[in-house]
């Protein structure tokens, strides 16, 4: 009986007024819905974080951790772009850089020449498409470093290897 007469008084109001109490009910439902699963999205971005965070401190702490003190490393394709970036940030961490470069009068070739750091920067001559350019260029590796360590070579492609000289696997092909 009491619907019948919630019923009843909506018939009597104006089209306007049952448009508007229409847009409001909808309105509200929309609204309680939203509240209802607010926390719910709040609480799976919190947690998300929290996994990205917990990932990220575990990444950190199982790294392996080399110390660039006295170490090479050797990076081709230094003439521009990521090669010459590569060996910028290299050298920033701390790391002596071998920079191989197919132009010794590039720009990346002259920045590399001319900054402060120099004395943490070689720039050698490097055709990797040239067998006798990659021969060359290793052997004048090899006299760079000496006995002290490579920490690694890296090219266009990303990380290569770690290792000391002797282990570039660079070998005549008979």
């Amino acid at each position: 009986m009491a619907i019948s007469k919630v019923c009843d008084a909506g018939a009597s109001l104006s089209p306007s007024k049952q448009r508007m109490l229409l847009s409001s009910t909808v309105f509200l439902v929309v609204g309680l819905i939203i509240y209802a699963n607010i926390f719910t999205l709040l609480t799976v971005m919190l947690t998300l974080a929290l996994a990205w965070y917990g990932l990220d401190l575990i990444r950190q702490h199982t790294m392996e951790k080399i110390d660039p003190a006295g170490k090479y490393v050797f990076i081709t394709s230094c003439d521009s772009g990521f090669g010459l970036e590569g060996a910028k940030v290299i050298r920033d961490l701390g790391f002596m850089v071998i920079a191989g470069c197919y132009n010794d009068n590039s720009p990346g070739a002259k920045e590399l020449r001319s900054r402060p750091w120099v004395k943490k920067v070689e720039v050698v001559s490097l055709d990797v498409s040239n067998e006798a350019s990659v021969m060359a260029c290793a052997e004048e590796v090899k006299a760079i470093c000496n006995d002290q360590e490579m920490g690694g070579n890296a090219g266009p492609g990303g990380l290569a290897g770690v290792g000391k000289p002797g282990s570039l696997g660079v070998k005549k092909r008979s």
